[in-house]
């Protein structure tokens, strides 16, 4: 008897956990909505700038992003409303477009180029602004490397 309570209690606690909007990493795929932290180091790129009219002569300005570089690839699921289900986003990526508050873009500066631990809501790309599979509208970022006193 005791052991039966036991595997209810698992069990419940895992659909519990299953529910959660947070993704566990292990898993290896990334639904769109979901809070999400990611490692890798943080990387800018340049990218023409298009206009809204789409005029091929305009995209002569650029336009700078950060980029979450992680040394896994993760796979990207969408929720279909038509099926009721998740879908699988094309190949697998490691790399994540960032979203930032001005003054999150500001205050970071100084991580670039390094290793960072991203948090934030995982997001699909929908519009010509957007240059990776997925985005990471950011929530915190910080350093991965910490100094540990003896």
């Amino acid at each position: 008897m005791k052991f039966i309570a036991g595997m209810m209690a698992m069990v419940i606690s895992t659909s519990l956990f299953a529910d959660s909007s947070t993704q566990p990493q292990t898993e290896g795929c990334i639904v769109e909505g979901s809070q999400i932290q990611l490692m890798g180091k943080l990387i800018s790129e340049t990218f023409p700038k298009m206009s809204d009219d789409a005029n091929p002569k305009d995209e002569v300005a650029s336009e700078t992003y950060w980029i979450l570089s992680t040394e896994k690839s993760y796979c990207g699921e969408s929720y279909n409303s038509e099926t009721k289900a998740l879908d699988r986003i094309g190949e697998p990526t490691s790399r994540f477009q960032l979203i930032f508050k001005p003054e999150q873009f500001d205050d970071q500066h100084d991580l670039l180029g390094k290793k960072v631990i991203v948090e934030g809501k995982m997001l699909l790309p929908n519009s010509g602004q957007h240059h990776a599979k997925m985005l990471i509208d950011v929530n915190t970022i910080e350093s991965a490397t910490c100094s540990s006193e003896l």
